[in-house]
Order: structure tokens, then C-alpha cells, then sequence
């Protein structure tokens, strides 16, 4: 009766394992970078947030003077991320500096990423 008791648990673990999904390993794109500007003009030195709550994922970069901005592409898996600038600039509507109001989101792909961020005043 042990013995029965035993291998019916040893099943029971053998068959919870195999019904999971096999582990993914995170994929992560070539390069990431791009431009943020608003009216055509460039959003310079500015903080920017890329985040994705769901995977506890959140990423700070800062715009050069021309708006530019590049990102480790190890830092930031392939996925869909929402986009929050600093509060520290006054140009930038307060819609793009609250979570879950900024309109701005982009989706990392796998291969080159060359993002233009176009805010909308």
C-alpha cells in the first residue's frame, strides 16, 4: 500500500511537469534606438521610461541634445513597453508623464529597432 501510495505521487508530480509550458528563453533584439520630437522638434536631455509591468521590466534613458536616445538591446527583451517621459521638462504634456494615461507604447522586435516617438502637444 506505500509503495502504491508513493508511485501514485511520483506520477502525480510527473504529470504536473509535463503540463507546464516549456521554459522561453527571453529574446532580445539587435539594437535599439530612435528619436523622440514634438512638432518636428527634437525633445532633448530628457529622462525616458520604457516599461512593461507585467514582466517587471523598466528601463531609463536619457535623449541627447537631438533627441536621440540608444538603448542596450540586453536590457530590454523583444515585447510591448509603455513609453513615460520626465516631468523634469515642462514642454512635455502631463499625459506623457503618467503611467497608464501616455499614449506613447512601441513593441521591441527582434532584429534593428529604429523608433520615432512623435508627441502630440
Amino acid at each position: 500500500m506505500k509503495y502504491l501510495i508513493i508511485m501514485i505521487l511520483s506520477l502525480s508530480l510527473a504529470f504536473a511537469a509535463c503540463s507546464r509550458k516549456p521554459y522561453q528563453p527571453k529574446q532580445y533584439a539587435e539594437s535599439i534606438s530612435g528619436t523622440v520630437t514634438m512638432k518636428s522638434k527634437p525633445i532633448a536631455d530628457t529622462e525616458m521610461t520604457f516599461s512593461n509591468p507585467s514582466r517587471k521590466i523598466s528601463v531609463t534613458v536619457k535623449t541627447d541634445t537631438a533627441g536621440n536616445f540608444t538603448i542596450s538591446p540586453k536590457e530590454l527583451p523583444t515585447g510591448r513597453y509603455i513609453v513615460l517621459l520626465s516631468a523634469d521638462n515642462p514642454a512635455i504634456p502631463k499625459k506623457y508623464q503618467t503611467p497608464f494615461e501616455s499614449p506613447l507604447d512601441t513593441e521591441i522586435q527582434t532584429g534593428k529597432n529604429e523608433l520615432k516617438l512623435e508627441l502630440e502637444p
